[in-house]
């Protein structure tokens, strides 16, 4: 399935070249596995494969952001200033209420509330409570941190695994994460170990 303009609205094809879902769209996206992404009015929502309009057009478009792509299967919903989730059945898992949700890792989400940060999981509900000055998003099983001033990691029971101690940290890929640590560039393992820092 494709999608396909016609008349200057867009609508999704299938492998015959009928519309499936018929051109009254503003666009449409791909598909992601079983929905795709259609715009109307500035707004977006999803439809499946058999064309039935599963969320009509609701969620802000923003520019510069992935509207409506899906990372471990669930994507962020934006209304006004408010933001929420949506996984790929369909369902608004979460109205839009939280002052920021950032892309799911690992099962586990970004959010903000008043100025704080912690993680809901794909239901929805705090699996972290938001106490942190900062956050980041959760790789090889750590989550970046700020506690007061400083940065360390936490596992997704919400346990400090690597004190915080530095000044910047990027999220871990392949068993290490870059660090800002004593006024210089380093990696760390993920015991918190340096294992290389700029002479």
């Amino acid at each position: 399935m494709a999608p396909a303009k016609q008349n200057d609205r867009y609508g999704i094809i299938d492998l015959d070249g009928n519309f499936v879902v018929s051109p009254r769209f503003d666009s449409c996206d791909a598909f992601q596995k079983d929905v795709a992404v259609i715009t109307s009015d500035e707004k977006w929502g999803l439809t499946d494969r058999t064309g039935k309009i599963l969320i009509p057009p609701q969620f802000d478009l923003i520019d510069g952001y992935a509207n409506g792509a899906f990372f471990d299967g669930m994507a962020v919903a934006v209304n006004g200033d408010k933001y929420g989730v949506i996984n790929q059945t369909g369902k608004i898992v979460v109205a839009p209420k939280y002052d920021f949700v950032g892309d799911y890792g690992e099962g586990l989400a970004l959010v903000e509330v008043k100025k704080k940060f912690g993680f809901i999981d794909k239901n929805g509900d705090h699996a972290i409570a938001p106490n942190y000055a900062d956050a980041g998003v959760f790789a090889d099983g750590l989550a970046q941190v700020k506690i007061e001033k400083t940065w360390g990691f936490i596992n997704t029971e919400g346990t400090i695994m690597i004190q915080p101690r530095f000044d910047e940290v990027l999220p871990f890929q392949d068993g290490l994460a870059w660090v800002s640590y004593q006024e210089k560039w380093a990696y760390i393992d993920r015991w918190g170990d340096v294992v290389w820092q700029e002479a």
